[in-house]
């Protein structure tokens, strides 16, 4: 997984050494980190943006107001011993390959309070078929993706989408072949 890790680093005035410290791991750990040889956890990316006084986003890369869809990446979710760490629930009634699943970053409160601006979201790319209820990740022409709720209502084959936070106006019905789905949201991780 590429990242910002050494130019945000660097723009902080620190060396290696010093981060490495920082973090409690060595020298050799976050030179593999820059160069995207080794998998960061999210335990790891937190403690990364503490010690840099960033974001999660900005470490992956995930910044601007609208997050466009090649900035969809993929990101190895492993912990210390090498295992899959996103609780395994998620997964047990899925057939979800790992290779599916893409990690985006939340760019504003359209979902607050279940979504807010810099959480992480797991989307899972299999799965594009909006016409049913769920959280979907979508692209919009010129604006990048979106998080938004879906609701289908199979007796008037109507799609809504909706946003969670009161304080936005809801899209409102749209035809569903209108859209670009990126996938469902399968798991969010809150940033602290």
């Amino acid at each position: 997984m590429q990242t910002n890790l050494k130019q945000i680093r660097e723009d902080r005035g620190m060396s290696q050494a010093e981060l490495a410290k920082l973090m409690d791991t060595t020298n050799q750990t976050i030179s593999r980190w820059e160069r995207g040889e080794r998998g960061i956890t999210l335990e790891t990316l937190e403690k990364l943006s503490s010690a840099l006084r960033t974001t999660i986003a900005q470490i992956l890369g995930l910044t601007g107001s609208a997050l466009s869809t090649n900035k969809v990446c993929q990101i190895q979710f492993i912990d210390k011993e090498g295992k899959f760490m996103i609780d395994d629930q998620v997964f047990t009634n899925r057939s979800t390959n790992t290779d599916d699943l893409r990690a985006i970053s939340v760019q504003d409160d359209r979902m607050a309070p279940t979504f807010c601006k810099g959480d992480i979201v797991v989307v899972d790319t299999l799965e594009k078929n909006i016409r049913v209820d769920g959280i979907f990740a979508i692209a919009v022409k010129d604006q990048g993706v979106f998080i938004t709720r879906s609701n289908w209502n199979y007796l008037k084959e109507v799609l809504t989408l909706k946003n969670d936070n009161p304080l936005n106006d809801d899209v409102g019905e749209t035809n569903p072949d209108d859209l670009e789905v990126v996938g469902q949201i399968i798991w969010g991780g809150k940033q602290f």
